[in-house]
């Protein structure tokens, strides 16, 4: 369960993130649009830039209202999840940054509960192959009983017996069985129960040591591939956006070239959202591994 709150959580800081790259590229779009306009009436550029421009501000459109659509559905998806009766919008803006708090531990992929479940098992196996071994051994049986009796003595008529007098008696019994086929089918039995036991355990230990280095690996790869964005390529794309403006701006390149440059620049900003929802979905899939419901 805190798998899934967590990932639909992802999924819906990360449409939050797209929703506001949309807004920001609206907006620098309504401002061009209004620049282009006024170059055509001026003669200074084609009607082709100009349609280009309000082509495109019309899919940034349809592309909000997709992604308020899909914002909807993860709320709903939340509120199902966490039995909530209002919808829950996030406070982050983004994906959050949860490599800072993530610390890897492949020791604690043991304490999955599917492989804590198959050690249970093996346990349980183990008590079992006692039990029957147990059946098969002599069984010596010890009682003690103390009465009292109240009449004449039956040993001899002239003797009254009173409550005061009390009689204790001992049995000692020992049972050994005779047939032994049954009880030794019963041991083998369970001795294999264990030995399944014991193999699906160690497979269980396996499986999941396997899965947590898949996925670390792939936690290692991205979190490099977001170092690079964070510290590179969002500076390039905020700076070729700057250039590029500036550059429109006083008629030095048309729309069409400001359009290529900008694209890029979004293009980047887009990489480097995408690249931090993917960290943080593997590191959710560590959590998982790890056992860890409470994180973040």
């Amino acid at each position: 369960m805190a798998y899934q709150v967590r990932d639909v959580y992802l999924q819906l800081t990360a449409s939050i993130a797209k929703l506001q790259l949309l807004k920001d590229q609206d907006s620098v779009y309504t401002n061009v649009i209004k620049l282009e306009q006024l170059r055509f009436k001026m003669g200074e550029t084609s009607r082709i830039n100009l349609t280009s421009a309000e082509a495109k501000a019309g899919m940034l459109i349809n592309q909000r209202q997709l992604v308020e659509s899909e914002i909807g559905v993860l709320q709903n998806k939340l509120m199902l999840l966490t039995g909530g009766s209002v919808a829950y919008l996030p406070t982050e803006q983004a994906p959050p940054a949860w490599q800072n708090i993530f610390l890897p531990d492949t020791a604690k992929a043991l304490d999955n509960p599917e492989v804590k479940q198959a050690q249970q098992q093996v346990l349980i196996a183990g008590w079992k192959v006692k039990v029957s071994k147990a059946k098969a051994l002599p069984d010596l049986s010890l009682s003690y009983s103390n009465q009292s009796l109240a009449g004449p003595d039956i040993r001899n008529s002239n003797l009254m017996l009173n409550k005061g007098a009390r009689f204790s008696s001992y049995m000692v019994g020992l049972n050994i069985p005779l047939f032994f086929n049954q009880y030794k089918a019963a041991v083998k039995s369970a001795g294999y129960q264990k030995k399944a036991s014991e193999y699906t355990y160690t497979a269980k230990q396996l499986e999941w040591r396997g899965q947590w280095l898949q996925s670390y690996r792939r936690y290692s790869q991205q979190l490099k591939a977001l170092n690079y964005y964070e510290s590179a390529a969002l500076k390039q794309a905020s700076e070729l956006v700057r250039t590029a403006t500036l550059s429109f701006n006083s008629g030095g390149i048309s729309y069409l070239e400001w359009a290529n440059y900008y694209n890029q620049s979004i293009q980047l900003r887009t990489d480097r959202l995408d690249a931090l929802l993917q960290l943080d979905q593997t590191i959710n899939q560590l959590w998982y591994y790890q056992g860890e419901t409470e994180k973040p």
